[in-house]
């Protein structure tokens, strides 16, 4: 039997490399690189992330990071935190997405499919929102070296 490998075939990113890619075009870019890279969570976790699974943490009275909950209702569920940049970008996010028209709730996917915003503005509703699992954010960041 071929020996298995004790070490995992990847690294952490550089500043150099998350400051490239958070400016590429796609405005779930930001939010989804700044969660994962302040929490720390897999990328199978955003198949059960809802936008009431981020808690926003208060000190005196401002927002200073938030807790998000991993895996809910799962046997691996965890609480783990992340920076108030990582959270700004999530809320900013959630913003768009209600100022386009989406109803937005504690059970809103946090991640989902984009939209043409340009027909629903102003109607109400978005097209029916799709979650963006773990594959179609892995495709996402994939596009970012072609």
């Amino acid at each position: 039997m071929p020996r298995g490998r004790r070490y995992a075939n990847d690294r952490v990113p550089t500043i150099d490399e998350i400051r490239r890619i958070v400016e590429y075009p796609d405005r779930r870019i930001k939010p989804i690189v700044y969660t994962m890279a302040s929490s720390g969570i897999r990328l199978c976790a955003w198949n059960y992330l809802k936008w009431g699974h981020a808690i926003a943490v208060e000190k005196e009275g401002k927002v200073v990071a938030a807790k998000i909950r991993i895996y809910a209702n799962e046997e691996e569920e965890y609480y783990t935190f992340i920076s108030l940049e990582a959270y700004n970008q999530l809320l900013s996010w959630m913003n768009y997405r209600k100022d386009s028209g989406e109803l937005i709730d504690d059970d809103s996917w946090l991640m989902r499919n984009l939209w043409d915003v340009t027909t629903s503005k102003g109607k109400g509703v978005v097209t029916m929102p799709k979650q963006l699992k773990s594959d179609g954010v892995k495709r996402l960041m994939e596009r970012l070296h072609d």
